[in-house]
This record gives C-alpha cells, structure tokens and sequence, in this order.
C-alpha cells in the first residue's frame, strides 16, 4: 500500500498540473480518503455496536486501505504547493516560512497518530480507534473548504505528463536536422532566454530540437523540470539512512537499557524521537539559525542547506556505528548502555530532515515551472519510496551486529554529498530564493 501511495502521489501531481488543477485534486483525495476511513469505521461499528453479529469481510480492510492509499497519495503533492500559491511575489519570506510550519504541522500529526492511535486500540476499541480518525477529517473537512473563494487557484496548464515525454522524444529525434543546419534559423526565429548563462545572454539546450515541433515555452518549462529532477537524485540516499529510524536503529535500541526511572520503555517508541525533535528543532531553524546566518553574511539557500542536510546525515550514520560499538564492547551479562546513548543520531538525522526535507519541499515549489509544480512535488516524495526500497535491499544482507553497515552508509553519504556539490554548483536558479544569489 506504501508502494500505491507514492505511485498515486506522482499520479496526482499529473493530475493537477495538467487537468483538474491543485484545489480539486486535493479535494478529490481527500474525498476518497474519507470514504475509506468509513469503510473502516462503519463495518466494525455495525460488528460491535449491531444486535446482528455480522463479521466484516475482509475485502473491505483492502478496499479501504486501498482508497486510504489513493487519497492519500493524491492529495500529498497538491496540499503543500497550493497552500504555496496562496502567497504573492512579494512574500517569499513568508513562502519560505510557511514550508517549515508546514513540515511542522505534518509532524505534529505524526506524534499525535503515533501515540494517540495505538494507545485507543489497546486501552479503548479498534471502533473508536477508527471513528476518531473519520471525524478528524469531518471537522476539519469543512473548515478548509468553506473559504474555497477566497484562495487562488491557479488554472492547470500543458504540464501534461505525455507532453513532457513527448518533448524528450522529439528533442532527440530532431537532433540529427538540428545539427544538419536547422539550428541558427530556429534559434534566431524563436530563441530561449536562459539564466543558465552565467552572463544572463541567451544559451542552448539539448532540448532546444524539440522546438521544431513544440512550444518553446513548453521546452523551456521541461529543461526547468529536468533541473529539479537532477538536484533530486542524491536524495533517496538521504532517506535510506533516516527510515533506518523505524528498523535498525530500534533493534540498536533492544540492546540498550530501557528503563527510564520506573518506566520501561518500548523499543520501537524509541522511532518516535524524530518526530519530537522535528517539533523542536523546526522553529529553531526557522527563526533562529537561518536568520542569524543571514545577519552575519552567511545566507543559507536552498542549495546550502540540503548540503549541510547531508553532512548531518553522514554524522548520523557515523553515531549510530559507534553506538553499535559501545553496545558490542558491553561485557557479558553486565549492564548495556542507556538508551539515551542514541540521541545524538535521532538529534543528527532530524537536522538532515530538516535541512533536506524541509527545503526540498520549498525548493520543489520555487524552482518548478508552473505547469510542473504538483508533478515535481510528487517527484521529490517519490524519493522517499527509492530511499525505502533502498533500505530493504540492504536488509537482505546479515551484517548481524557488526558496525560496518553503519560505516558502509556513511561513507555512501559522503560520496553522494559529493556528487551533490558538483550538482548544485552547476545549478543556476530560475527563480532565485531569499539568500541565495544565482551565482
């Protein structure tokens, strides 16, 4: 269902870049959503609550998790850009601003669900359980769309996913007449102004063929997309090393000393550590070091930030080894260490998520055309699902305690980080955020 999510997230990008627009996509997941939270809810009320005893087939746990998936992953990608959208030229502190409550908003939900939900499962009913989730989006429901007039929607455009495809295919059938001499009439005919020049003239593209058959505000709009995309491919790395949280980390914390005074504490809550410092630590970013980096001449963009986001990463994943070999060093049938002995990775990924993640979501938004951005949005969640299936290759593999899987993935990061220098320093804004020049 992890897999559909992200597949419909990238499906609903589409969507609204190209047919029915950011708020009606959104709408339109939401929706479905909805109506598989009921298919949840009213068979196991009707179960518990009904003189009738009627067992709940199980096809209709798969048919509302299967909705739950696809509303999901429709509305993913449209909530943050059409919140975005809601801000004019003139705000983009406020733009940059917004992204971080955003991601602050999200984690929130992730705390709330992560100890809210199974504690009404244990100590309440599964029937609750489920009519507190329907509800949450019955009252809230209302609240987003009554105001519906007064948000800017912005019109989908020609980000049409086969014209997208379309424009790389004639783009490379059209080279050969390209080369042959059609260059400099339909250069001069219709030409492309690029900020890809450092000298702010008029450069060419490998793309610039497919203006033979294709708009060239249309060509100009996929060289902006194939930017992004290329600053994106590093990231599932990122995310093999931070959904270690919810797997090796939590069997790291097995072997540690769990008792917090008189509390025992579960190994997999130890996951729900990031989320807290999320918590914490977004507005910190937000409104102390970004602005204090500004005040002393040292702006963070975008750029920056993701860099600095994979350092943290591979410190991370440097604690985490020595964790495992302070745990492996523990004499036998002696005391392990406290759990707290992992905080400092929990603290180091979280700043990399939110240094990376975070300005992702923004930089997605900013540097995307606008026929693009939905689709580009999706793009960068659906490094999430590489980052994942990343991690499960890698579980494949019986490194038993041994702290050199640890090692292996932060030297990975390093390279990665790297390969993403040498990309963001040849990454010229087209739209240039606060704080960063386009230099």
């Amino acid at each position: 269902m992890i897999a559909l999510k992200y597949f419909f997230a990238l499906f609903g990008g589409i969507l609204a870049d190209s047919l029915l627009g950011k708020f009606s996509t959104l709408m339109l997941g939401c929706t479905i959503f909805f109506v598989g939270n009921c298919l949840l809810f009213v068979p196991e009320a009707i179960h518990t609550w009904g003189p009738w005893g009627i067992d709940i087939p199980t096809w209709t746990v798969f048919l509302a998790l299967f909705m739950g998936a696809i509303g999901n992953g429709l509305a993913t990608p449209c909530l943050s850009t059409f919140i975005g959208d809601q801000f004019s030229s003139d705000q983009e502190d406020l733009r940059s601003k917004y992204f971080s409550w955003f991601y602050f908003f999200i984690q929130l939900g992730a705390i709330a669900g992560n100890i809210g939900i199974p504690f009404t499962m244990k100590y309440i009913s599964l029937v609750v359980t489920f009519a507190i989730l329907a509800g949450s989006i019955v009252l809230v429901f209302p609240i987003f769309v009554l105001p519906h007039k007064q948000y800017k929607k912005v019109p989908p455009g020609r980000g049409s996913f086969i014209t997208f495809f379309a424009i790389l295919g004639s783009a490379l059938k059209n080279r050969g007449a390209y080369k042959r001499g059609e260059r400099a009439p339909l250069l001069q005919a219709d030409p492309i102004t690029s900020v890809n020049s450092s000298d702010g003239g008029t450069t060419y593209h490998w793309l610039d063929p497919a203006r033979l058959t294709h708009p060239a505000q249309d060509v100009d709009d996929v060289r902006r997309a194939l930017n992004v995309m290329l600053v994106f491919v590093p990231m599932p790395f990122f995310w093999a090393v931070f959904f270690q949280t919810n797997s090796l980390w939590i069997f790291q914390a097995t072997n540690t000393n769990l008792k917090i005074g008189g509390l025992v504490l579960p190994a997999a809550a130890i996951s729900s550590l990031n989320p807290v410092l999320d918590v914490l630590l977004i507005p910190v970013f937000s409104n102390v070091v970004y602005p204090l980096c500004a005040r002393f001449g040292r702006p963070l963009g975008p750029l920056a930030r993701m860099s600095l986001g994979f350092l943290c990463t591979a410190l991370a994943a440097v604690a985490a080894a020595l964790v495992q070999m302070a745990i492996n060093a523990a004499p036998a049938g002696g005391p392990p260490p406290s759990v707290f002995i992992l905080l400092p990775q929990f603290l180091l990924i979280s700043c990399g998520e939110i240094l990376l993640s975070v300005t992702a979501y923004e930089f997605a938004y900013t540097q995307a055309p606008p026929s693009q951005k939905g689709m580009l949005t999706a793009v960068w969640i659906l490094t999430l699902a590489l980052g994942s299936a990343g991690v499960a290759v890698v579980g494949l593999i019986d490194f038993g305690t041994s702290p050199i899987q640890y090692f292996a993935f932060a030297g990975a990061i390093v390279v990665v980080w790297v390969v993403y220098g040498l990309i963001a320093r040849s990454y010229k804004y087209d739209t240039v955020p606060a704080g960063e020049p386009n230099a």
